[in-house]
């Protein structure tokens, strides 16, 4: 594998890790449902969870194109371009997470 597509296999696992954290959000979010419907936690959780979706699509898009490249040729500079497109878009996706994710993490190491 040439150091490009090490790169970019590692930023997929990043993202997967990222979406587990997010899952793991969603979950806990969702255990509140019955204790607190004042907050409408479903209603909120709708475009978490279609965000969410997009993210896996991107993921799945992401890992197919890197599976689908042929690692001893050289590397094509379409390959390098639709990867900073999708990271770009995983990035926007991610945005409205960002502060969500250390408390996930705080909260998985504490069950």
């Amino acid at each position: 594998m040439t150091h490009e597509y090490e790169m970019i296999d590692q930023n997929i696992l990043l993202y997967e890790a990222r979406l587990k954290h997010i899952d793991e959000f969603c979950r806990q979010s969702e255990k509140l449902i019955p204790t607190h419907p004042e907050i409408d936690i479903q209603t909120q959780l709708i475009p978490i969870k279609a965000a969410r979706e997009s993210l896996v699509t991107l993921i799945k898009s992401a890992k197919t194109d890197l599976e689908g490249s042929d690692a001893n040729k050289s590397v094509k500079p379409h390959h390098h371009l639709l990867w900073q497109e999708i990271t770009t878009e995983l990035e926007r996706l991610l945005k409205p997470f960002e502060t969500l994710l250390p408390i996930v993490q705080t909260s998985s190491k504490n069950e």
